[in-house]
């Protein structure tokens, strides 16, 4: 009896240890702090050139932030500035107002004209006559400006846009810029001087046509006719060209009396003129 007292004594105490043990796990298990909560880093975020924030796909790569754009120039990209024509100096050069209320000598860039101010060279005043008719006093132009935009005696060179082109086409070119009606209709040559030379390859072609149609300063006659049978005319053979207007005279002509004396070139015969690119003027006719 005493014995079984004893066993029953024994286990109670067990039980009440076991359960201390139990509460004892389960507070611990209770009040353990909860594991750390994983922030994640916010998004990249690029503010856009319209100023409006780009998500984060978007963010520029090496790559882009290395290299320009590639895409083609849209009218947007060119950079004009509006002007109204003052006066013109010559066919090639004029005056205009800018929005700022400065005045600016211009230079039309890629082509070149006869003189007609300090020394009037054949076709000189139809050249400036032309383009005083294009920009009568007050009109509105588009000026373009290349990558040099001055030259040595300070003038602003420009491309001159008679209307607001919509994108920087052949059609367009042909359509509303100065400079290339010039070149078009034979009252200008091609000029190239680097680094302005954005539309080069135009004004070659352009200058190529009015030669072929015999327009203008090319009225004459083309670099293509065949030469006349006789290589010599009435001053023994020599001859004069122009390497402005790109003919040549016979040496009593008139027009070789208002010819720049730097652009005089002695020419041995006919055939050396034609060789050389030149075409006979159209009052001589050597």
């Amino acid at each position: 009896m005493r014995t079984t007292r004893g066993l029953a004594a024994v286990l109670a105490g067990l039980f009440v240890v076991g359960s201390l043990l139990g509460c004892t796990a389960q507070a611990a298990q209770v009040e353990a702090p909860p594991p750390a909560e994983t922030i994640a880093p916010p998004p990249y975020v690029v503010e856009s050139d319209s100023g409006q924030q780009a998500p984060a796909d978007s963010a520029p790569t090496e790559k882009d932030a290395s290299s320009g754009s590639s895409a083609s120039e849209s009218p947007s990209d060119l950079k004009l500035i509006s002007a109204k024509a003052v006066r013109v100096v010559d066919g090639d050069t004029a005056v205009f107002a800018l929005t700022d209320g400065r005045e600016e000598k211009v230079r039309f860039i890629g082509i070149n004209t006869p003189e007609s101010t300090t020394k009037v060279e054949e076709y000189g005043k139809e050249a400036a006559a032309y383009t005083r008719k294009a920009l009568p006093a007050g009109r509105s132009v588009k000026l373009e400006p290349d990558v040099e935009e001055r030259d040595r005696y300070g003038r602003m060179l420009a491309y001159v846009w008679l209307g607001t082109p919509k994108q920087a086409s052949e059609s367009e070119i042909r359509a509303k810029m100065l400079n290339a009606k010039l070149a078009l209709d034979g009252y200008a040559q091609q000029m190239t001087i680097q680094p302005n030379s954005k539309y080069a390859d135009y004004f070659t072609e352009f200058v190529r046509e009015a030669r072929q149609a015999n327009r203008g300063l090319w009225a004459g006659g083309s670099a293509e006719e065949e030469p006349a049978a006789s290589s010599s005319g009435g001053s023994g053979g020599s001859y004069i060209g122009n390497r402005n207007t790109m003919k040549f005279h016979e040496p009593s002509c008139s027009s070789v009396g208002q010819m720049n004396p730097s652009n005089k070139v002695p020419l041995s015969s006919r055939q050396q003129a034609i060789d050389g690119g030149y075409v006979p003027c159209g009052r001589c006719n050597p």
